[in-house]
């Protein structure tokens, strides 16, 4: 049974790498590939009565035809210099997850629209199981920090990318405001257009996770988060939300956008934990 739900997220993990990278101009082809290779893991699902991998292929097919409805400029597309290379620096050998490979820009990976920013009406929130929630405009929200720091980037399509050095404000310093409640373990964190990711709660209150809203000397690109994303060196990429507007804390843990589509709910890159048929079965 394992082996079937690898083979079939295999093919599900294909097709969403087509519709990942596909190259400007040739997004219908890719979202077409993708898609018969939808249809056949469905097939497998279906014949193997695996209800969960049954509903994440159709989570994914409903997302490519949402996709489909965007303009060009509106979706996942490209990177200011996506160059791979095989072999890592000597200095940096210690550093890369096994499984990685360098790339020396910066992918551009994401789901859904870029969203418009409006300083009049954007905030960030923090609430749910804590004694203490909060609200802060985008000027209060900076008022916060600044603190920089540098920390290393893991796709789990594959790439890392090394030594970025970002300016923000540590998510241990918001949480510890909202006095989390004794029993919260978890943190679900919501983003533009519904987007979520769950997050541990112990890992958000690590000195190098933060909130950030700049990169490398800039203003964080709207591509790449702005105004506002989540930093979480310790785990893979999805779990380094853009365009994050509110952190809530749960007494359990619930799973996001991803998560529920088949990625796995820890995500340690270190550990390589991509993927969802890859979680002990409960006992």
């Amino acid at each position: 049974m394992a082996q079937e739900r690898e083979k079939i997220f295999r093919l599900i993990e294909t097709a969403d790498n087509f519709v990942k990278y596909a190259a400007p101009g040739r997004e219908a082809r890719a979202e077409a590939r993708a898609r018969k290779r939808y249809l056949k893991a469905q097939r497998l699902a279906e014949q193997s009565r695996d209800d969960g991998l049954v509903e994440q292929v159709r989570l994914r097919l409903a997302d490519l035809e949402r996709r489909s409805t965007l303009a060009p400029a509106e979706r996942d597309a490209g990177s200011d210099d996506d160059t791979i290379t095989s072999e890592p620096p000597e200095h940096a050998t210690a550093r890369m997850p096994p499984g990685q490979r360098i790339v020396r820009g910066w992918p551009v990976l994401h789901e859904g629209r870029i969203p418009r920013f409006d300083e009049s009406t954007w905030s960030f929130s923090v609430d749910g199981a804590c004694a203490d929630a909060f609200a802060l405009s985008y000027s209060e929200l900076q008022d916060q920090g600044p603190t920089e720091m540098t920390s290393d980037f893991h796709c789990v399509t594959g790439w890392s990318k090394l030594d970025n050095h970002w300016r923000g404000v540590q998510t241990k310093e918001l949480l510890g405001r909202a006095i989390p409640s004794e029993g919260a373990t978890h943190v679900l964190v919501h983003a533009e257009q519904g987007y979520t990711a769950n997050v541990p709660l112990d890992v958000l209150q690590e000195d190098e996770s933060m909130l950030a809203w700049g990169h490398n000397g800039k203003q964080l690109a709207p591509k790449h988060g702005w105004p506002l994303r989540l930093v979480v060196p310790r785990l893979y990429g999805w779990k380094s939300v853009k365009w994050v507007r509110r952190f809530e804390l749960l007494t359990a843990d619930q799973r996001g956008f991803w998560e529920i589509r088949g990625y796995h709910n820890r995500a340690d890159p270190w550990l390589e934990e991509r993927y969802s048929y890859q979680e002990a079965e409960p006992a």
